[in-house]
């Protein structure tokens, strides 16, 4: 857990948490391009792309909230960490184009392993109006996993 009393490991993480959901939105945008040809996918990847970008903008409007924020539980390492994961997808996308099926179960993996970082998840909230405000933005995002799923196993 990142100290509560150090507020640079916490805004550190909070920074470290937007990078990576700008990655993800990145890997997305890379993955609509590659399957341009495919109207029906590369509107599912531009879609992600953009509640990627939702994402990070909540991480950086939690910045703005800092003395409301209460407990960061995630550290700035695992953050980074996770920011690595997604560049080295993009990477290795980039040099090995996948088909469909394989960059559907790739981002499904990858949905799965970061599924814990978002606001309601990695911070408490100091007041339940701030919970509610995070809560609320995150309502309309949370389909985007479920609809990659559902991608993937209508190709299957």
């Amino acid at each position: 857990m990142a100290d509560p009393n150090n507020g640079n490991d916490a805004q550190r993480a909070l920074k470290l948490c937007a990078e990576m959901e700008r990655e993800m939105g990145e890997l997305y945008r890379d993955l609509a391009t590659m399957h341009e040809g495919d109207e029906e996918l590369s509107r599912l990847w531009a879609k992600t792309a953009r509640e990627e970008d939702n994402h990070a903008r909540q991480f950086e409007l939690a910045l703005l909230y800092d003395e409301k924020l209460g407990t960061v539980l995630v550290t700035a390492e695992k953050a980074k960490a996770l920011v690595g994961v997604a560049q080295e997808m993009r990477r290795r996308l980039a040099e090995s184009p996948p088909d469909p099926v394989k960059a559907l179960r790739t981002v499904v993996e990858l949905e799965q392993r970061f599924a814990d970082f978002h606001m309601t998840t990695v911070t408490t909230f100091g007041t339940p109006g701030l919970r509610k405000l995070f809560e609320a933005m995150m309502a309309a995002d949370r389909e985007h996993a479920s609809a990659l799923r559902s991608a993937l196993d209508a190709r299957l």
